[in-house]
């Protein structure tokens, strides 16, 4: 049959180059123009028709020449620098300049499918679903035995990723298109770098991905492309974007789904690889395939790589060692600029982690995985126990009962606080499920956690096949504690192993074997510890090719928290650190910065809410800060200051003020860590950090949490160059600004006086203002309880523009000053100085002057700890950080722009409804050092409030029009 379609083939192509000869030399000339197009399509038909029986790429080429076009040239790649929602596939095919060797990629092997293509890939992908499905943390029955119908598939919840930046001369509420969740911007970009917390969600993320995505190409029941699923708003002309809900569309994955290819780079890069190999990615991808023996699908693989096919899904690029990090930076590069570079690619990191300078190419997408809200967290509960239902291990009374407990625990600030990171979701869940109440602070949920389950099939319901099961303690000889102190010991062992990794380390088996024989005192029951920890209580799963010869803990939280109780029972931190105290082991590790923060802050956890020892948490925080402040680059000092801060503040201020020797160590921390921040030390998300832990001790710095800012007289040199042009403009009279943007400590003065009532009405109706009737039944700002952005000292956000008026209108009334918003004018005055600087810093951009897209960091800081990108004038914060609204109009009632050079033409008008759009300067977190200069502007609408707008307060006897 073959035979017979190649010769008829070949037969076919000799007419067509008859008809092409005949066509060139004599028809073309004689008919008329109409005509010329009709036989040129009936000669591509025929081309087409041979292209389908034998190669299609070579019909499209003859077509080519048929109409007479050049060959097409090799399409080169562009990454794009933000994701554009309306943008075409096609946009985001173009180069990327990359240097490197010359390697020599072999061609296509086969230009037609394999044989039984979709037959070859059915191994691979339901090996694919197979682990894509499993939870880490999945819950088991307590004979062990894994509930089938309980997977990632039921219990994933969508979550949100970064923001959409505000277009250039648009107003807010104009945007065509807003969406949030991280699906939407995996499938908008075709090559994009995710960032997120510890246990934020990221490697769920692209398991789900892969699950959803080798459902759908197994022809699984369930629409599963349709749950790769996003809200897309559509705001319109009088709506405001914090009311998405009540106006948005679910959308879907469109088009065919890619063959997903997920990786852990870590793996990867402990293999001997060529950075600039742009075959690095691929040949390791072949590599895990024989190491699954699937070999038998690489061919379908390979064919559907070079046709863009395929998404690879890179996952842990933190994981890799610091010092290797630049080197798969480069091998993904590489991959991108090689064969393989049309195919989609997301890769995964946590955020302390990513540095943008190891990265050859500039631009690339970043999205940083949100927080969970309210919504989401709703969600997972429900599904939670609602799949415990179904797969008949709960009864409906008690499935409900248990989600109405949860649902009321996670109302609480401090647990919701806590419920906002997905892997501290499940870990309540775990617990709620196997116990009546559910613990409020971090340190204690880990315990709850791990004793649930070390020893849950002690406590579970009471079962036929429960009451033979062998009592695990009585059989290796062991106590509970004992049994806890192993598990300490060997996450001790792993943390040290490889401490600057999100995900929990490998540590050899014959390493766990060596330490639960130390412990047990028998190998027989070394190995029965090893097997029941794995199999039963899935807190060490083995991992190996085809040995179990490694272990790893199912989180790394799992194996920090672990570490920290290692660290806070001193006696047997002694082993290892010798016959020192317990403070300078602290200290020593504390010099270490990152690598060991989340550890030596679940030590103060623990040592205070789990076994009680308030004093050696006080004690151990004393010693790890400094006698005195450090020179500026003794970063190990530094970090010592940061972390004492963080510590204290998870003991809590108000612990420590119960404790005489906490009540002397609490100035001293803030004192130090005010001098961090103040001088700039550290990086910026290092600082950032440190200003969270100041704003949760305590802030005291000047104008920060006070009622009153601290202003910055500014009474000379009134007349300054003001816009892109530098137009020269005077302000009429002397005023004072603000030296911050309004914190959530300040605002929650007006809220706490009644701001949001009929007392202070008066201040949202003055002087023509109609923000009461677009107050409606709020009592305080959008997102003000978000844990993202409520911290004392961070800028107050999600306010509109008549929230801002009314609350200068309220502290007005109630201090001696006549405070109110700035002019347009008056806030670039400020910013620039009078001899109109790009920034306020100065003409040229410097990393780690703003908080920017630059900076990493993804939300707002607390106020000004970004000392070296101070004005002139002595305020900070006036790029980046949050967006400022200012008392000028953007356009007027007939929704005509006024001028951007200010003049004294009625703009400062308070009066006007909402078709009258007010500015905003300054820039936010995520923008980029183009869109916060201090010429940049942008409009909105009165009424518009959402994460990223702001205020920031003058006082002056000017107030034009009023």
């Amino acid at each position: 049959m073959k035979t017979k379609g190649i010769f008829i083939t070949l037969i076919l192509i000799l007419v067509g180059t008859l008809i092409l000869f005949v066509y060139d030399n004599f028809v073309q000339a004689l008919l008329p123009d109409n005509w010329v197009g009709i036989v040129a399509g009936i000669g591509a038909a025929l081309v087409i028709i041979v292209g389908f029986l034998s190669n299609l790429d070579g019909a499209f080429n003859f077509v080519n020449k048929l109409l007479g076009k050049k060959d097409p040239q090799p399409t080169q790649r562009k990454i794009k620098q933000e994701d554009n929602t309306s943008a075409s596939y096609q946009e985001f095919n173009a180069p990327v300049t990359i240097h490197h060797h010359p390697q020599s990629i072999p061609e296509p092997t086969q230009s037609e499918p394999p044989i039984e293509f979709e037959d070859s890939l059915q191994p691979y992908l339901e090996m694919v679903e197979r682990r894509s499905q499993r939870l880490p943390l999945a819950p088991l029955d307590p004979t062990g035995q894994e509930i089938g119908q309980l997977g990632l598939g039921e219990l994933f919840i969508n979550l949100n990723a970064g923001e959409s930046a505000i277009t250039k001369g648009r107003l807010l509420r104009k945007a065509s298109h807003h969406y949030r969740a991280a699906i939407g911007h995996i499938f908008h970009n075709q090559r994009l770098i995710l960032l997120g917390d510890p246990g934020s969600g990221k490697s769920t993320m692209l398991r789900f991905l892969a699950l959803c995505l080798a459902r759908d190409h197994l022809g699984r029941e369930g629409e599963w492309l349709q749950h790769l699923r996003w809200e897309l708003y559509q705001p319109e002309d009088n709506k405001r974007l914090q009311n998405k809900e009540e106006n948005s569309e679910i959308v879907y994955w469109q088009g065919a789904a890619p063959i997903p290819v997920l990786l852990v780079l870590r793996d990867f890069a402990a293999q001997n690889f060529k950075p600039a190999d742009p075959l690095a990615i691929w040949n390791f991808a072949c590599k895990q395939l024989q190491d699954d023996k699937l070999s038998e699908a690489q061919s379908a693989l390979e064919y559907a790589a070079r046709r863009g096919k395929i998404i690879f899904l890179l996952d842990g690029v933190d994981e890799v060692p610091p010092f290797d990090r630049e080197a798969v930076w480069q091998a993904i590069a590489a991959h991108d600029a090689g064969v393989f570079g049309g195919n989609r690619w997301v890769a995964t990191c946590r955020i302390l982690s990513f540095d943008e300078t190891q990265i050859p190419e500039t631009d690339l997408p970043v999205r940083t995985l949100e927080e969970l809200n309210r919504k989401q967290i709703d969600t997972f509960i429900e599904g939670w126990f609602d799949a415990y239902i179904t797969a008949g291990e709960m009864t409906k009374t008690d499935g409900h009962d248990k989600t109405t407990r949860l649902h009321n625990a996670t109302r609480r600030p401090d647990i919701f606080n806590l419920a906002t990171n997905p892997m501290l979701l499940t870990i309540m869940a775990v617990v709620q499920t196997y116990h009546a109440t559910l613990p409020d602070e971090r340190a204690k949920l880990y315990q709850a956690c791990l004793e649930t389950m070390l020893f849950r099939w002690q406590r579970h319901k009471e079962r036929e096949s429960d009451r033979d099961l062998p009592n695990v303690l009585m059989q290796l000889g062991t106590t509970k504690e004992r049994l806890e102190r192993l598990l300490w010991e060997i996450a001790w062992e792993a943390h040290c192993l490889a401490p600057e990794r999100e995900e929990a380390a490998d540590i050899a088996e014959d390493d766990v074997l060596r330490i639960a024989r130390d412990h047990l005192g028998d190998p027989y029951k070394a190995a029965q510890f090893v097997e029941y920890t794995e199999k039963r209580a899935h807190l060490l799963i083995g991992y190996g090719g085809g040995k179990r010869n490694v272990y790893r803990f199912p989180h790394r939280t799992f194996q920090e928290y672990l570490a920290a109780c290692y660290i806070a029972d001193l006696p047997r931190a002694n082993k290892y650190f010798g016959d020192g105290e317990f403070g300078p082991q602290l200290r020593a590790l504390a010099q270490k910065g990152d690598a060991w923060r989340e550890v030596l802050n679940l030590v103060a956890g623990y040592l205070v809410y789990v076994i009680n020892r308030p004093q050696d948490a006080l004690e151990g925080i004393a010693e790890i800060l400094p006698e005195q402040l450090p020179n500026a680059d003794d970063v190990g000092n530094w970090h010592r200051i940061w972390l004492a801060a963080e510590m204290l503040s998870v003991v809590k201020a108000e612990e420590a003020k119960k404790n005489i020797f906490g009540a002397k160590l609490l100035p001293q921390v803030r004192q130090q860590v005010t001098s961090l921040v103040e001088t700039g030390r550290l990086t910026s998300r290092q600082r950032a950090e440190a200003g969270d832990a100041l704003g949760r001790l305590g802030d005291e710095r000047k104008g920060v949490c006070e009622k009153e800012p601290w202003l910055l007289p500014i009474t000379e040199d009134l007349q300054f160059k003001m816009g892109e042009k530098g137009e020269p403009v005077k302000i009429p009279a002397p005023y004072a600004i603000a030296k911050y943007p309004v914190t959530n400590a300040q605002f929650r003065f007006f809220v706490e006086a009644g701001g949001y009532t009929q007392k202070w009405k008066e201040c949202w109706i003055k002087d023509g203002l109609q923000g009461w009737q677009y107050k409606g039944n709020r009592m305080q700002p959008y997102l003000w309880d978000a844990p993202r952005y409520n911290l004392d000292n961070q800028p107050v956000v999600g306010i509109s523009w008549y929230e801002a008026v009314a609350y200068a209108n309220w502290l007005t009334a109630t201090t001696d000053k006549l405070y109110r918003l700035p002019t347009e004018a008056e806030w670039e005055r400020a910013a620039r100085h009078t001899d109109g600087r790009r920034y306020p810093w100065g003409n040229e951009w410097q990393e780690g002057f703003a908080n920017s897209d630059e900076a990493g960091i993804g939300r707002p800081t607390a106020v000004g700890i970004f000392p070296d990108g101070t004005a002139d004038c002595g305020a900070l914060d006036m790029s980046g950080n949050v967006w400022e609204w200012c008392q000028t109009r953007w356009r007027d009632e007939n929704r005509r722009d006024y001028p951007a050079t200010w003049r004294d033409d009625g703009r400062e008008n308070l009066a006007g409804g909402e078709s009258v759009g007010r500015v905003l300067k300054g820039g936010a977190y995520y923008n980029g050092k183009d869109r916060i200069p201090a010429a940049a502007r942008c409009g909105g609408y009165p009424s518009f409030r959402d994460f990223n707008g702001g205020v920031r307060l003058v006082v002056s006897p000017f107030i034009s029009d009023r």
